[in-house]
């Protein structure tokens, strides 16, 4: 088996043992592993870690080039879950910031300039707490008490607040793959409010937006709908966004090839560039909101 198919093989495997999804809910930045439970474990006695990365036991990878995110970053986000442990993430510190900290850090400081083209006010610091997520979770309100995420974001938006807050891009790294998007993690109220006044309005910027959407493929509308549409005379294609609670715009994928490879910054760019027309729209929703 070839060094490639290996790495396939291994990210089909997590795939059965931890498929989750991303909600649809909200923005798919940060994913629950609720559903995974104790397939960590088993899937911990089908995988070997080694300073490659994951391989299937008995098996070796031959001739992968080490790119900015690798097989070692995978491994490092499994063996950290599994462990769960704060006296093994600081033994492992230094495995943390090489190969999971230095590549987000790296793809950050490559997005940035295009970011800042998009929208001049977005938060670009590439460290922890700004435009990069936490590795360890904040369990004081949820019944799951494990101490690490099994994933890690990076985030532009104007401001750090993820409920009721504003519209983003994102890109998400976990073991099945990864994501990545805009809009919002959870909308408020008043946002949404918002977005449907300029939508039956007719304003121009919701019909580029619209446009926009209409003209790619690559990003799904996604976010909880009510049961019953608020709107049931309205044309289908409005309904899509009238009858929604939150709003984002997302794409999924187990593309380990762009993953591994010196493309993915490009490939992110290229998408966020066919999202900006939405993100405008998004941000005159906010601005009429606050008036």
């Amino acid at each position: 088996m070839q060094g490639r198919e290996i790495i396939f093989f291994s990210f089909f495997i997590l795939i059965i043992f931890g498929q989750t999804g991303a909600a649809g809910s909200r923005l798919s930045c940060v994913r629950s592993i609720d559903a995974i439970g104790a397939e960590w474990s088993m899937l911990g006695e089908l995988l070997i870690a080694t300073d490659c990365g994951i391989l299937l036991r008995n098996e070796a990878i031959k001739g992968v080039a080490i790119m900015p995110f690798s097989p070692s970053t995978i491994e490092f986000l499994i063996k950290n879950k599994l462990q769960d442990s704060r006296e093994w993430f600081r033994e492992n510190k230094e495995r943390y910031n090489e190969v999971l900290l230095a590549p987000f850090v790296e793809l950050v400081d490559l997005l940035s300039p295009d970011m800042l083209e998009i929208d001049p006010q977005l938060i670009t610091e590439p460290r922890v707490d700004r435009a990069l997520s936490r590795i360890y979770r904040d369990t004081r309100f949820s019944k799951d008490k494990s101490l690490y995420r099994d994933n890690m974001w990076l985030v532009f938006m104007r401001e750090k607040k993820l409920y009721d807050g504003l519209p983003g891009f994102y890109f998400d790294l976990y073991p099945q793959g990864f994501s990545y998007g805009m809009g919002y993690y959870q909308a408020s109220g008043a946002s949404m409010e918002s977005i449907r006044r300029l939508i039956l309005a007719g304003a121009p910027a919701f019909k580029k937006a619209d446009k926009a959407f209409r003209a790619q493929n690559k990003f799904c509308m996604e976010g909880d709908a009510y049961k019953r549409s608020r709107y049931p005379d309205m044309p289908e294609s409005l309904r899509e966004w009238l009858d929604r609670k939150s709003l984002s715009f997302n794409h999924h994928s187990d593309d380990v090839d762009l993953l591994f490879s010196d493309m993915l910054a490009n490939k992110l760019i290229e998408g966020f560039r066919l999202l900006a027309p939405i993100y405008e729209f998004l941000w005159l929703a906010e601005v009429q909101k606050e008036t």
